[in-house]
C-alpha cells in the first residue's frame, strides 16, 4: 500500500474474526483498538485518528455508513492525503 491510501474494510476482517474468536484478543481490542490495529496491520494512524469499536447483541444490530468525502471535509487533509495514516 502506498503512501495515503487508506486500510480498507477487508482488511479488518481477519482482526474482526480473531476478536470474535479469541476472549483475551477481544478484551484488548476493545480496551485500545487503535494501538491493536497498528500493531496487526502494520499502520499508523494519525494522531487525531479516533477508533472505537462496537459490540452488537443478540437482538441489536449496529450498522456503520462510511464517511463522504464530501459531507466530511476533514476526511482528506490540505494535500489530498488520507488521515486515516501511512503504512510503515
Amino acid at each position: 500500500m502506498s503512501k495515503g491510501e487508506i486500510i480498507t474494510r477487508m482488511e479488518i476482517e481477519p482482526i474482526i474474526k480473531r476478536a470474535y474468536e479469541d476472549a483475551k484478543f477481544r478484551k484488548e481490542f476493545k480496551k485500545n483498538p487503535k494501538a491493536v490495529l497498528e500493531r496487526e496491520l502494520g499502520f499508523r494512524f494519525a494522531d487525531d485518528v479516533k477508533i472505537k469499536v462496537h459490540q452488537e447483541k443478540l437482538r441489536e444490530v449496529h450498522i456503520v455508513l462510511p464517511a463522504s468525502l464530501s459531507e466530511d471535509s476533514d476526511v482528506v487533509g490540505q494535500h489530498g492525503e488520507a488521515v486515516g495514516g501511512v503504512r510503515g
